[in-house]
């Protein structure tokens, strides 16, 4: 609790401000009145006051407190994992006095110092060396609520203080007040269950609710020293949320509040900094500067980005000189460790959609990520560059992850030296698209993945001999061409490409900052992190089966539709996450094919049942072929995404209501004889010609003609081969009688016109032999006669025997009558085995 405060006093405060030599003795009672700090007890927070209650105390403030928020609940949606919180000790360093680096005294109009002696009586005793502020400790390993809003009075008070401070001394202050707010984040424990945690929260005064949008900085509070790495732990959680959710964010900053004692926490992607554990009664100077940082500079001191503005409820964004209008965040990184990528649909002052993309760079990589677009873009492989640049701090110098952490003296220098040294880079691209995740279908999904493919293998060719070495959701987006049916699949990160000699499938690219994101990286890659391996094109192929397989597990439809109730990183997919090489490989390259499907079975949503298929068939052409001297190339990658791809475009076998089918083709008119000069013709009896055509479409084309049989000798090499074994139809073909296919009695196969003239004793033999009226002869009992030329039967003599119809709708099925093999062309397949003749061909051949 507070102890009781004594009114301020004036005189002994306002000799420590002076402005020009004129001291703020002068000044009005009303200005010295301001300075007055009321009496209050901390405690509970009051109970909800009404908007118009909370308007009003902003007009009146900093003369008056004003009125505090209720609980704010914030949601836990992206709870760092214990292999996420170890990636961030790692990649912890410790700097003592950092905070002076980030609030250095040129950036105060009203010094710190001297504003610790104007708190002297009132919220610090000098003497005493303590803060008059006393809380009690709690033995529960969450802050009370009690503490948590005590902590909260306090913070704001101080505030408070300083804004009147530079009220009286005419400095600027941040046009909208800030507020300290209780907080509480449902946040899961050992056991599994959520336990409440409290903490405090800074944002701008004026929202009725918090989110993690307008959150500036956070305060985690624990009982004692011993529960400091618990504290930084929650802050580490806070700072995933506020990078992953606000994208003009540069770094975040928290302080862990634990006892007397508190720690400075910096993040941005390349890490955390720390700052030395402090007593905050002992050094209530540093402690102050801290909390005069967050309230009182402006906010490019405490993470924001300074390019963007906002006017008239819109943000703008200004890239090399030119401003853009932010229309929309396509993506964002949600990492705290990486390059924390942010794209943007923008329109640039001419009325066109660009896309404007932000990431953290090495500064030691040869190739920058626009000279890489600039190449690859001559390749038509990647969007146009329009226009790069670094972005600058306030004061001039370029924003990196240096800058905090150029320091430290010493041993702290050696470790410094080999965190990454990354800086931020702007670049604007011609073409704007739209999240790989917003695929329409699983053919689109397939066909933009089947087009980065073939522009891997462009600019792998190309002059520009760009390898992209980064294939992940992230780098691929949806763009629709203006003369293009569909959306194609675009490269819109080069950020971990680079530069080949030539187009070669063994050729490397032996950078280790190339080796692209964890989960979407090759096995290989995978399994040797710690030591430098080339990575090849295959490399970068391989990668499409770990995005596909991501993809199939993490959506359950089309439209960025997320899986419910899934967590990847709980799924068979796990150890692509955790950095486990080897189960990925043994998963990958030695499971069998049976228990890897099983595999896909039990990861993928059914939605994707239908790209298993390919997902195994790419395992065994990159991982799994035989032939370890082959090298797989894009051709059979693209070869089989193109065979995927048709089965997907397929229509289903089984036709929709009121279409036809090849098997069943409705209203088939029956087959009638006619005589016409003594030929027998078989036309449709009231055909119309919409069913003609109908039926012409949906009939397999019919067999090639065979030539006219003649008598072999069974022991000749041209003699007759076994019949052919009978052909089981479905069940849908024997059931329902197939129309008659059409063959050379319904459609005679033109007849081969003669080399020479024919002879008049020719000419007769053959008119005579078209007159001849034979039965139908059965192919399948062929036996070779001898037999004599009879007397010619003419039509109204003899009656015309049944023709059988066959039930088979496929030509080879079909029995060839003797007339079809003797209009048969001669251009038949010379491996045809002649046939031995019938009595209707002997007749034919003796007449």
């Amino acid at each position: 609790m507070l102890n009781s405060p004594k009114p301020c006093n004036m005189s002994a405060t306002y000799p420590l401000f002076s402005q020009s030599g004129t001291e703020l003795n002068s000044r009005k009672a009303s200005d010295r009145q301001a300075f007055a700090y009321p009496h209050s007890t901390y405690g509970a927070l009051p109970p909800p006051a009404s908007a118009d209650s909370r308007a009003m105390s902003q007009q009146v403030y900093p003369q008056a407190s004003l009125i505090p928020l209720s609980i704010q609940r914030l949601p836990d949606i992206l709870a760092l994992r214990a292999d996420e919180l170890d990636e961030i000790a790692r990649h912890t360093v410790e700097i003592k006095r950092v905070h002076a680096t980030l609030f250095p005294d040129d950036r105060f109009p009203l010094k710190p110092r001297a504003m610790l002696r104007a708190l002297t009586q009132n919220l610090y005793d000098l003497k005493g060396r303590k803060w008059l502020f006393n809380h009690s400790s709690s033995p529960a390993p969450c802050a009370s609520l009690k503490r948590v809003t005590a902590t909260a009075s306090f913070l704001n008070e101080i505030a408070r203080c300083c804004r009147l401070a530079y009220a009286a001394l005419r400095q600027p202050a941040p046009t909208i007040a800030r507020q300290w707010t209780v907080v509480e984040t449902a946040r899961p424990s050992v056991t599994g269950s959520d336990c409440r945690s409290f903490g405090l929260a800074l944002a701008d005064v004026g929202p009725s609710e918090l989110r993690w949008e307008d959150v500036l900085c956070d305060v985690e509070i624990v009982t004692d020293a011993s529960e400091l790495h618990e504290a930084l732990q929650r802050l580490s959680n806070s700072a995933a949320h506020v990078l992953a959710t606000q994208d003009d964010r540069t770094f975040y900053l928290g302080l862990a509040l634990a006892g007397d004692t508190y720690q400075l926490a910096y993040f941005d992607c390349a890490g955390r900094v720390l700052s030395a554990v402090y007593d905050m009664h002992q050094y209530p100077l540093y402690f102050l500067r801290i909390l005069m940082g967050l309230t009182m500079l402006d906010k490019s001191s405490i993470g924001k980005d300074p390019s963007f503005v906002s006017r008239g409820g819109q943000r703008f964004l200004t890239v090399a000189n030119r401003e853009y209008e932010v229309m929309e965040t396509l993506s964002i990184d949600k990492r705290i460790i990486g390059y924390g990528a942010v794209y943007w649909r923008c329109r640039s002052e001419d009325g066109d959609d660009v896309m404007v993309k932000s990431a953290w760079a090495n500064v030691h990589l040869s190739s920058t990520e626009g000279g890489l677009f600039r190449r690859a873009w001559t390749s038509g492989g990647a969007p146009k560059l329009v226009s790069e640049e670094t972005v600058t701090r306030p004061d001039g110098q370029p924003c990196s992850t240096m800058w905090i952490r150029d320091t430290p003296q010493g041993q702290d220098r050696r470790v410094v030296g080999q965190m990454p040294q990354l800086e931020l880079r702007r670049l604007v691209l011609n073409k704007s698209g739209r999240p790989l995740k917003e695929f329409s279908s699983k053919d689109e999904l397939l066909l933009a993945l089947k087009d980065t493919v073939r522009t891997h293998k462009v600019m792998l060719k190309s002059r520009g001999r760009v390898m992209q070495c980064n294939i992940s959701d992230i780098s691929i987006m949806l763009q629709q061409p203006p003369d293009w049916p569909r959306r194609r699949g675009i490269f819109v990160d080069l950020s971990r490409a680079a530069q080949v000699s030539g187009y070669d499938l063994e050729e490397h690219v032996p950078e280790k900052s190339s080796m692209g994101s964890l989960p979407f990286q090759a096995c290989t890659l995978t399994r040797h992190q710690e030591s430098t391996v080339d990575h090849l094109p295959q490399h970068d192929l391989e990668s499409y089966i770990h995005l596909l397989m991501y993809i199939c597990a993490s959506y359950s439809g089309p439209s960025n539709t997320p899986r419910k109730d899934f967590d990847i990183r709980d799924s068979p997919m796990a150890p692509w996450f955790d950095s486990n090489g080897e189960e990925k490989f043994r998963i990958m390259a030695t499971l069998p094919d049976v228990e890897f499907r099983g595999f896909l079975d039990d990861l993928f949503d059914p939605y994707f049942d239908d790209l298993k298929g390919l997902v195994c068939e790419l395992r065994t052409l990159l991982l799994r072929r035989p032939d370890r001297d082959f090298t797989p190339s894009h051709d059979d990658v693209l070869e089989v995404f193109d065979r995927h791809i048709a089965a997907l475009q397929t229509p289903p076998s089984q036709p929709e209501s009121g279409t036809a089918s090849r098997h069943d083709v409705p209203d088939i008119p029956t087959v009638v004889e006619t005589r016409r000069k003594g030929f027998v013709k078989r036309k449709r009896a009231g055909a119309p010609p919409a069913a003609r055509a109908a039926l012409a479409a949906a009939t397999p084309p019919p067999a090639s003609a065979m030539p006219i049989a003649t008598l072999a000798s069974p022991t000749s090499p041209t003699a007759a081969p076994a019949a052919p074994s009978p052909v089981v139809l479905p069940p849908a073909i024997a059931q329902s009688s197939p129309p008659p296919q059409p063959n050379s009695r319904t459609t005679p196969s033109p007849r081969p016109c003669p080399s020479r003239p024919m002879a008049r004793a020719m000419k007769r033999r053959l008119a005579e032999s078209r007159r001849a009226v034979s039965p139908p002869s059965d192919d399948s009992n062929r036996t070779p006669v001898e037999t004599t030329p009879k007397r010619k039967e003419t039509l109204r003599d003899s009656a015309l025997p049944e023709r059988a119809l066959s039930a088979s709708p496929w030509p080879e099925d079909r029995r060839t009558s003797s007339r079809s093999k003797r209009l048969a062309s001669p251009d038949a397949p010379p491996n045809e085995p002649p046939l031995h003749a019938t009595r209707a061909s002997k007749r034919r051949k003796v007449a």
